[in-house]
């Protein structure tokens, strides 16, 4: 009998530990990314948005970045932020605005821990621009 309580606390135990390992494999900082706007039309917002990345600076193939579990892209109606396990190289904006317009910005490059950029939102596009405020 009382090796059975033995050989349950060890199962319990092992079962803890292996567990907690799981747990911590996807501890830490996450790459971000962060958007602040500035708006050429007073009143004008951001509606809602899409993070485009690439793997070439031409932006061949763009891709919206999935949501996975912490993952993914979301705005505002004046900043946007996005969160990955990792970013492709480059990417662009693609947001669509309170007066309806869609309008996409220049290729950028991800490859920052923490990224935060300055959008100009002017008459037909966006202008992104790494910042370090």
């Amino acid at each position: 009998m009382r090796w059975r309580w033995v050989g349950a606390l060890v199962a319990v135990g092992a079962m803890a530990t292996s567990s907690a390992g799981v747990a911590r494999a996807d501890m830490g900082p996450k790459p971000s990314m962060t958007f602040a706007f500035t708006f050429a039309r007073a009143g004008q917002t951001i509606q809602s948005g899409v993070l485009l990345t690439c793997e070439d600076a031409g932006c061949v193939k763009p891709e919206p970045l999935p949501r996975e579990g912490p993952q993914g892209f979301d705005c505002q109606p004046q900043s946007c932020f996005a969160r990955a396990y990792g970013f492709r190289p480059y990417a662009m904006l693609a947001l669509t605005m309170s007066d309806g317009r869609t309008l996409k910005s220049n290729v950028f490059n991800t490859q920052t821990l923490l990224g935060k950029f300055k959008v100009a939102v002017v008459a037909a596009s966006l202008d992104v621009q790494p910042t370090w405020w």
